[in-house]
């Protein structure tokens, strides 16, 4: 009989997590949200309303809304090109688990909230491969996780009547 726990790997996302992540409002502007990645050296600001984590943007969301909308950052709001779902998890969560909710949803960052929502920190797919060089299986996972996100999908064209 095969044991379901055999070749798990046991780390916390609280052990890899960036804790001190910066956060915007769906009332700010993108140059705001710009702001913040540039201080903090990343292309992922979840997006908190109420102390909750309400969506998140990256940095190509902001790069194809800049670049198609023909206005300066300044004047389109983060709420109109955010995600309003954000897919997250939990401090105390296994790692392979966050790797299984990017590799479902194809992203690369999650939030990590608390049981209420509120931001704790953020997560990356970087953090796991820097946390993983001495551990073969959680490398295998971390590019299992890779090519699922990175592989392209099929365009799919709709007719706008």
């Amino acid at each position: 009989m095969k044991n379901p726990s055999a070749g798990r790997i046991y780390m916390k996302v609280s052990k890899i997590m960036t804790r001190s992540a910066g956060y915007c409002g769906p009332g700010d502007s993108l140059a705001a949200a710009v702001s913040i990645m540039w201080r903090y050296d990343c292309g992922f600001v979840p997006v908190v309303e109420d102390e909750m984590v309400a969506g998140v943007i990256t940095d190509r969301d902001i790069a194809i809304a800049a670049g198609g909308r023909h206005l300066p950052a300044s004047q389109i709001r983060v709420s109109e090109v955010s995600t309003r779902e954000a897919v997250t998890c939990l401090a105390s969560d296994e790692v392979e688990k966050a790797l299984k909710k990017m590799k479902k949803h194809r992203i690369r960052r999650l939030a990590v909230v608390d049981r209420d929502g509120a931001l704790e920190g953020v997560v990356s797919i970087a953090d796991v491969l820097f946390a993983s060089r001495n551990k073969k299986k959680l490398r295998k996972k971390v590019l299992s996780t890779l090519r699922a996100v990175s592989e392209p999908q099929p365009i799919v064209l709709s007719e706008v009547g």
